[in-house]
């Protein structure tokens, strides 16, 4: 919603009237040089973030489907749109589920590394490790989240079906074969496996 109707405070936004001279040089990503916009921040900004963030993203998905993973605006605002279809037409609804994880965790990721740098770290970039920590970090914190709400004790009827979660994150885990049977209850630490 924030991205459709030009809500962020990047680029143009940063050139109203009544801003200070300081604020207005906020619309410039200090990078590139170039004016910011969110296209350029989740896509093309020069400074570590968005890059390994996607790479990353293109890698977990390689393991789960065979279709290439090409971030875009539009994949990111349709991504709970986005429809996988296998064999004899049928959805693929693990599929979608780990698109829709993949796009806005990652985008959401990009973002805050891009904040943290503008705004804490006085133009200090994050370094490829800490970014591939932090990506493998929420993206564990999601499995982790959907494992325990599976728990229909606490849930009931809103509690995620174990079949969903097993979709979703199959393909995708680390050392999968040796799980027990019962990992997507949240009984056992779980972790995706790339890198």
């Amino acid at each position: 919603w924030m991205i459709a109707h030009d809500a962020f405070m990047v680029g143009k936004n940063w050139l109203r009237d009544g801003y200070s001279e300081e604020m207005k040089e906020r619309h410039e990503c200090k990078i590139c040089g170039e004016r910011e916009t969110m296209e350029h921040i989740l896509f093309f900004c020069k400074a570590n973030g968005q890059k390994e963030v996607w790479d990353l993203a293109r890698e977990l998905w390689k393991k789960k489907n065979k279709s290439q993973l090409e971030p875009s605006i539009g994949g990111i605002l349709n991504a709970a749109n986005a429809t996988y279809l296998g064999e004899n037409e049928c959805p693929l609804t693990g599929d979608q589920r780990l698109y829709r994880i993949l796009m806005s965790e990652s985008a959401y990721l990009i973002w805050k590394i891009r904040n943290k740098r503008v705004i804490s770290d006085e133009g200090q970039p994050a370094t490829k490790n800490e970014i591939k920590n932090k990506w493998m970090y929420a993206i564990n914190d999601r499995l982790r989240m959907d494992c325990r709400m599976t728990n229909t004790h606490r849930y009931g009827k809103k509690a995620l079906k174990v079949k969903l979660v097993e979709k979703t994150w199959s393909g995708v885990l680390r050392d999968e074969e040796a799980l027990p049977a019962t990992w997507s209850t949240g009984s056992t630490e779980v972790l995706v496996g790339i890198g």
